[in-house]
C-alpha cells in the first residue's frame, strides 16, 4: 500500500465525511489516521435494517 499524506485541518473532535470513489483507500486512511475513533460505515446493511441512521 502507498503511504498517504493527508492533513485534515481543523478536524479536532468534530465529525468528518470523507467522500470519494470506491476502493481507493478511504477506510484504510481513516483507520490509520484515527485508530481509536468511533466510526460508522453507512454501506453496512445492518445500519439501514435497524434504522440506526
Amino acid at each position: 500500500m502507498f503511504k498517504r499524506k493527508q492533513v485534515f485541518q481543523d478536524a479536532g473532535a468534530e465529525s468528518l465525511f470523507l467522500w470519494g470513489a470506491r476502493q481507493t483507500g478511504k477506510t484504510s486512511l481513516l483507520k490509520e489516521r484515527y485508530p481509536n475513533a468511533l466510526w460508522f460505515d453507512s454501506s453496512e446493511d445492518y445500519i439501514w435494517d435497524n434504522r440506526l441512521l
